[in-house]
């Protein structure tokens, strides 16, 4: 009698024990796949959203806006706050229009000046 109450122990185990070899040989690496690596520059896949300039280029107008006596203004922009060590990036002066006209080569990563 004490066979026939270990049968289905011994299948339980058995069982568990086939799945567990499932479940293992399921999270094997297949080392044999090598990735294809192009041989030509025409073969790269490049993603569409990827930018290949670092810089961008801004053509920048400033106009002072309420000028009273004065008719020349010192303009200086700066990358970052230049209280908090902003780094300087463009200095010039306005013209008689009160304008200041400059193009500037920045980081395309800068969201602000």
């Amino acid at each position: 009698m004490k066979t026939f109450s270990r049968l289905p122990v011994n299948l339980i185990i058995l069982i568990l024990f086939a799945v567990s070899m499932v479940i293992m040989s399921g999270c094997k690496r297949n080392h044999d796949v090598t990735p294809s690596v192009p041989t030509k520059f025409t073969d790269l896949k490049v993603d569409p959203a990827f930018q290949f300039d670092n810089f961008i280029n801004l053509n920048v107008t400033i106009k002072v806006a309420n000028p009273g006596q004065q008719n020349l203004f010192v303009i200086q922009i700066f990358q970052g706050d230049p209280s908090k060590d902003g780094k300087l990036i463009a200095s010039g002066a306005t013209d008689n229009t009160l304008l200041y006209k400059t193009n500037l080569r920045v980081p395309s990563r800068l969201k602000e000046l």
